[in-house]
Formats: C-alpha cells, sequence, structure tokens
C-alpha cells in the first residue's frame, strides 16, 4: 500500500529533498514514522513537547527495534502533527495506518491492544461497512463486559443459592433444637424407686404442671422463656436475681399428690460480675424440711431433680443466685396429684 504524496523536507536535515508517504507494511510505517521525525527538523524531545505523548511512546515508536503498529490511531495523528506534516498530509498517514490496522485484525493479530476495531456505519438501508462512523464497537470492549456480565450473575446466582441453603439449615436446627427441647420435658419424670415405672402411683390422679396454678406465695419469680444451652423453653418458673435473700415459691398441695419432678437449669444468659459463667443454687423444702439441692451454671445441662411428695402440705422450690446474679429457672416443674395443687392462674 502506497500513497504518492511527496512533501518537502521541513526546516531542518532534510531542507532541499523530498519526502515520499508510502507504506505497504507495517516494517515501511515505521520506517515512515523515523523519517518524518527526521525530516521535520526536530528531535525526539522536542517532538515529545510538541505532540504530549509520553516520552516512552515517541521513543518506542522511533526506535528501529520496534516491529509492531502503533496501537492507538490519536497518537499517530499526534506524532504527524509534531512533525509539521499539515492536515492534508496526516490524513494520508492515518489513511496507511487504518489499511495495516485493519489488515492485522482480518489476519488474525490485531495490534495490542486493538485500537482500530470492527468498525461500522448505520445508514438508511441499515447496512454496515468498515469506516469511521458515528458508532464504533470495541471487540475487545465488548468482550471485556460480556465476561463481567456472566460473572456476576454467576456470583449472584451462587449467592442466592447459598442463602437458601443457610435458610434451610437454620430451619432444620431451630426444629431439631424444639424436638430436643420436647424430648428433654418427657424426661422430667423419672422412676422413684430406681424400677422402670413409679411406683405407687394412685388410679384416677393427674400430673399437673406447676406454672399452671397459682402458688400460695412466691418472691422474686415469675414464669417465662428460658434458653439452656441453645434450647428454648417456653414456659418454665424463673427465679429472679436479688441481693437480699433466696427467690422460694410455695405450693399448696394439701397432701393430695404423691410424686414431684423437674429439671433445674442456669440460664445460658446468666453471668456473674466478672462476665464468667454464674452459678445458680437450687433447693426442694417439703413443708419445713430441706429434701434435696442441686448447683446448676450458665452453659450446664439441665438436671432432673424427683421425689417423692406424700402427706406434703406445702412445696417449697428454693433458688438462690444473688451472689453472681444468675437467672434460674424450674423447667417441666409438675406434681402428680388426686386433686389440682391449687387455684388455676
Amino acid at each position: 500500500m502506497s500513497t504518492d504524496l511527496v512533501v518537502p523536507g521541513a526546516n531542518g536535515a532534510g531542507d532541499g529533498e523530498r519526502l515520499i508517504i508510502a507504506a505497504d507494511t507495517v516494517e515501511m510505517f515505521l520506517a515512515l514514522l523515523r523519517r518524518m521525525v527526521e525530516y521535520s527538523g526536530r528531535t525526539r524531545g522536542q517532538i515529545v513537547s510538541v505532540s504530549g505523548l509520553p516520552r516512552s511512546t515517541v521513543y518506542h515508536f522511533t526506535s528501529e527495534k520496534n516491529t509492531s503498529l502503533p496501537k492507538s490511531r490519536e497518537q499517530v495523528r499526534a506524532l504527524a502533527r509534531a512533525c509539521k506534516l499539515d492536515a492534508e498530509q496526516v490524513d494520508q498517514v492515518l489513511e496507511i495506518w487504518d489499511g495495516l490496522a485493519r489488515e492485522e485484525y482480518e489476519a488474525g493479530r490485531p495490534p495490542a491492544p486493538v485500537s482500530k476495531a470492527l468498525t461500522f456505519t448505520v445508514d438508511d438501508s441499515n447496512s454496515f461497512a468498515f469506516a469511521s462512523g458515528k458508532f464504533i464497537v470495541e471487540q475487545r470492549h465488548i468482550l471485556r463486559l460480556y465476561r463481567r456480565i456472566v460473572i456476576s450473575t454467576a456470583v449472584t446466582a451462587l449467592l442466592l443459592v447459598f442463602t437458601i441453603i443457610f435458610a434451610v439449615v437454620a430451619l432444620i436446627n431451630a426444629q431439631n433444637a424444639r424436638e430436643r427441647a420436647a424430648a428433654s420435658l418427657q424426661q422430667v419424670i423419672p422412676p422413684l424407686d430406681g424400677g422402670g415405672e413409679w411406683a405407687g402411683l394412685p388410679e384416677g390422679g393427674s400430673w399437673y404442671s406447676l406454672t399452671d396454678f397459682r402458688p400460695k406465695s412466691t418472691t422474686s419469680s415469675g414464669t417465662g422463656q428460658i434458653m439452656v444451652r441453645g434450647l428454648s423453653y417456653p414456659t418454665a418458673l424463673i427465679t429472679r436475681p436479688t441481693s437480699s435473700a433466696s427467690a422460694s415459691t410455695t405450693y399448696a398441695l394439701s397432701r393430695s399428690c404423691v410424686a414431684f419432678s423437674t429439671m433445674v437449669a442456669a440460664d445460658d444468659r446468666s453471668l456473674d460480675q466478672t462476665g464468667r459463667n454464674a452459678v445458680s443454687w437450687f433447693g426442694v423444702r417439703t413443708d419445713d424440711r430441706s429434701a434435696t439441692a442441686a448447683y446448676r451454671g450458665s452453659g450446664d445441662e439441665p438436671i432432673t431433680m424427683s421425689m417423692s411428695v406424700r402427706g406434703v402440705d406445702e412445696l417449697t422450690l428454693e433458688a438462690d443466685t444473688r451472689f453472681d446474679q444468675a437467672l434460674g429457672a424450674w423447667i417441666g416443674a409438675r406434681v402428680y396429684c388426686t386433686a389440682p395443687p391449687g387455684q388455676p392462674v
């Protein structure tokens, strides 16, 4: 490819000589760039100042070691103008660059990166052609955008899948926790006499949950939800911390009950003043006699306390948490009676 435009040399080494702007190959075009600088009468440093191009770019374009086509059409234009070519001459240089860039693209080895990529214009007949048009599509930019869209879609889909999996696992864990809590409540009533069943329970009696009945008296106690080792018990007799005395709740059994059973535990949220796990003391009195006692700290498994209450008039449940400010609870507290142990709540 060549252009038969001939220009006289500019002020400098080329005065009185003529420069032919012609190139059929990349090598010839690079040689043309070097001749343009030589005939401009300017040094490469001056070309840098006039063109505004980076120093490395100008020196690379004009280096005899360079074998690659310039990557930017605008950089070629700036270099040509800095070499004192007029507008027509600049267009001729750019026309040569366009042809070489198109040949490299069609040959499957575009310059790195491609600057003169696939271009098209849209006219009234919707025809497409290679040209400098209103709409310019950079193939590499389109591919990058496509990859970004694909990656973004894939990441979004993965996040959605993980969110669904986590939600399902959370539901399963919650259901398992409810089942474990229910199973532990079923274990509140163990045998009294070491056998497989309670001994001597009279017929016609029933198990009554103490939280369903009004106590005869109570201090710093109430009913509510308790959390023990991650398991939630929705209804438990809770002892509130107090700085003056242990919390107690007394029920009037009126000698109509024969067995008592409960689990005792400290709430997971119970901490002492130093931030360590707090400890609660639990005790059971029948009438005025101490019957049994146990210690539980936050994080401990609930333990079962069971005993006979035959002939007992009053059953008192005590808990002392004043030293550690723990939140203790009687879980599933119940009695086996032939008559209800008091007035329903």
